[in-house]
């Protein structure tokens, strides 16, 4: 799963997937891109953030993932960890990608190593009302309320850590209550300064989207 803004840049036929990779080294293990699936209610307005951030892409050919432990699929989260208890649902986050590592990094810039770093999903009530805090004056939250995670430092008084410029669209895995990993969410977007205090990075919630993803995968 891929946030919309990007994909738009490209046509299918121009993106490749790197797969299982942990260090940029381009042309390796990568499969080559045949179609993409950007959400229908995805409608940006200039640099303003857009609930519905979410898209799938088709692959030309599938994947063999055969033994190789550096290729292991991410579990959907199930209907139920939709409900209210996220915070309890979604445990020992992590949000990765290859974007900034410092806010004074300047863009283009990736780090040579995948990287990650541990997040804590905030309940419902407290993201609902952090997003009328930071977005209502600027856009209609209605359905970032609805559609959205927020997550950030364990301790958001100090901040320090938090997905960043360049992460867009990466996946935010947590452990589930069944014991599997599972993609809770996708970068979205975030503060101005990422891991600033008392601020959240604000994802795709995944659980939101299970009927438009079955219905894309389910038809293929």
């Amino acid at each position: 799963m891929f946030e919309d803004k990007t994909l738009r840049k490209y046509l299918p036929s121009e993106l490749y997937i790197g797969v299982g990779r942990t260090k940029w080294s381009p042309g390796r293990d990568n499969v080559k891109a045949e179609q993409f699936f950007i959400h229908e209610g995805y409608i940006q307005y200039m640099e303003d953030p857009a609930p519905h951030d979410i898209a799938l892409i088709k692959l030309a050919t599938p994947l063999d993932l055969g033994q190789d432990k550096d290729k292991v699929p991410i579990c959907l989260p199930d209907s139920n960890q939709a409900g209210d208890d996220v915070k309890n649902s979604f445990r020992h986050c992590r949000v990765a990608g290859w974007g900034r590592i410092r806010n004074d990094d300047k863009l283009p810039y990736y780090p040579k190593r995948l990287r990650a770093v541990a997040q804590t999903v905030i309940s419902r009530r407290g993201c609902s009302n952090y997003l009328r805090r930071r977005l209502f004056r600027k856009v209609n939250g209605r359905d970032f309320e609805n559609t959205s995670l927020c997550a950030g430092a364990a301790d958001i008084s100090i901040g320090g850590k938090d997905s960043c410029e360049g992460d867009s669209g990466g996946p935010l895995v947590c452990l589930g209550a069944d014991g599997a990993w599972v993609q809770a969410g996708v970068v979205s977007f975030g503060p101005w300064t990422c891991g600033d205090r008392n601020s959240y990075g604000i994802y795709a919630d995944v659980s939101k989207y299970l009927d438009w993803i079955n219905s894309i995968v389910g038809g293929d």
